[in-house]
């Protein structure tokens, strides 16, 4: 697959964060900290909603007492992702409040920085999706003690959005600037699109950017010309003239995404983890519920669109779960990265899940 060149010096950044303030997107990333660099500050609560307005979220929810010896999970999240919907139902409801649980969510631009920010003790839970996490564990198998503990879902929304006056066909990706971020999956999407059109990746660097701010922004300056973009962005890439290559499922590249934590603070804490899984599960029905209300409610906290907010929701698998379709994408993406010399040693990924606390909360799932 490609090489890697980093695109931004730090004067760089700070001068195209300020060309790319005016989008509402971006400048929330920004606000956000969401560079590679690691921790921001996490989005402002909302009002609580009345008990009327919050719907049918259980006892513990309905009832409005917060225990007095509520457990803190601070939790990585990434803009417009579950557990972020989830916080800002929590703001709205006191879906985790109320049950005991008070979730601290800190934003980052990937999942990668959630598992730094675990490694260096900023969080208890991260997510990542399938790449991120076996490449990360396939170059500190012998050190790490991260594990994978629930699958939240498939994100199917990505598209490769590219500058149609650059790339037209598969030839002119030689030439193009590919935008990526060190480390997460778009590596692997960009190396499975160069597989199906016969590309050699090897001829190939790829252009990496902290942020989905600073990708918008070499949009902007023309000096950009492909980044695979989720749903809620795509209209960003939009706005500047180009349009959809191709998505995931053209290039046979399902982006599982997971959450992971570290194996001690799984088993020290099973119970609790447990009991978060169990409430983030009843959070997603409730909004696969009142999508319409939810959705107001996220694109007021995001500045993206409610309508955006809600496509992209319908768009994604929302289940925490361990199936074997889960558990076989890490282990199609681990070979992947071991066949392309990502790591040295191979290993075996289940022995690196902690299926514990989600059989716990939901044995039904656990089915590896």
């Amino acid at each position: 697959m490609g090489r890697n060149r980093n695109v931004f010096s730090a004067g760089m950044k700070r001068r195209v964060f300020r060309r790319v303030g005016s989008l509402a997107v971006a400048c929330l990333l920004i606000l956000t900290g969401c560079g590679s660099s690691g921790t921001a500050a996490a989005p402002a609560p909302a009002a609580n909603t009345s008990e009327a307005e919050s719907g049918d979220l259980g006892a513990a929810a309905k009832s409005g007492s917060q225990s007095s010896d509520a457990f803190t999970i601070r939790q990585g999240v990434n803009l417009a992702n579950d557990i972020y919907d989830l916080k800002v139902l929590d703001d709205h409801t006191g879906l985790f409040k109320d049950q005991g649980i008070n979730l601290e969510t800190t934003e980052f631009s990937a999942g990668i920085n959630t598992i730094d920010a675990i490694a260096t003790g900023q969080l208890d839970i991260g997510l990542c999706a399938d790449y991120a996490g076996v490449n990360r564990i396939g170059n500190t198998q012998d050190s790490t003690d991260l594990r994978f503990f629930a699958s939240f879902g498939v994100a199917d929304s990505y598209s490769l959005y590219v500058n149609p006056e650059k790339i037209k066909s598969s030839e002119d990706l030689y030439d193009a600037t590919l935008i990526s971020q060190a480390g997460v999956v778009f590596e692997y999407e960009y190396a499975k699109l160069f597989e199906k059109e016969g590309v050699d990746g090897s001829r190939i660097e790829l252009t990496n950017v902290g942020s989905i701010a600073e990708a918008l922004a070499l949009a902007k300056a023309g000096t950009g010309d492909a980044y695979w973009a989720a749903l809620p962005f795509q209209s960003r890439f939009a706005a500047y003239g180009w349009v959809p290559y191709v998505n995931l499922q053209d290039v046979d590249a399902p982006m599982y995404t997971y959450l992971v934590a570290n194996e001690s603070y799984l088993k020290e804490n099973k119970e609790e983890v447990s009991k978060f899984l169990k409430v983030a599960q009843e959070g997603i029905e409730y909004i696969n519920d009142h999508l319409d209300e939810s959705a107001e409610w996220i694109s007021e906290a995001s500045g993206i669109d409610k309508q955006i907010v809600i496509d992209s929701w319908k768009a994604n698998q929302h289940d925490y779960n361990l199936s074997d379709d889960a558990v076989s994408a890490l282990k199609n993406v681990k070979d992947w990265c071991y066949k392309n010399g990502k790591f040295d040693k191979d290993y075996e990924v289940t022995d690196f899940i902690d299926p514990e606390p989600l059989k716990a909360a939901f044995p039904e799932k656990v089915t590896y």
